[in-house]
């Protein structure tokens, strides 16, 4: 499988195709997904093909239809997501401090600023 880390994002309508598939921990077959959806027969089976590139499912062919099993589990997904967006974060800091290392002082005011976006939610 590959790293976690590496899994490209899921587009919003990838994320709802997945979300169907994570609730069937077992498998879920593509005829069961097909009738949760409103796409065109052919959109669903793109959508469907892109998530097994990204590398999110397993499948076995099972007569007419496929099965998908989650290889990646929604809490292992969000953490990546959140992972990716901290890693982002941390760039935009550091450009904003013109470095790539912030010391001490730099980390506690930032941190008072993130406490302060925190407090206010």
């Amino acid at each position: 499988m590959l790293k976690k880390e590496t899994l490209k994002k899921l587009s919003k309508t990838e994320l709802e195709f997945m979300k169907v598939i994570w609730n069937h921990p077992d498998g879920i077959a593509s005829k069961h997904i097909y009738e949760q959806f409103s796409q065109a027969r052919g959109t669903k089976s793109t959508i469907l093909h892109n998530i097994i590139q990204k590398g999110y499912v397993n499948t076995v062919k099972e007569g007419l239809h496929v099965i998908y099993t989650p290889k990646v589990s929604k809490e292992e997904y969000e953490d990546m997501i959140m992972s990716q967006a901290i890693g982002k974060l941390e760039h935009i800091i550091s450009a904003f401090f013109h470095k790539k290392k912030l010391d001490k002082d730099e980390i506690e005011r930032a941190k008072k600023f993130l406490e302060g976006i925190r407090d206010d939610q």
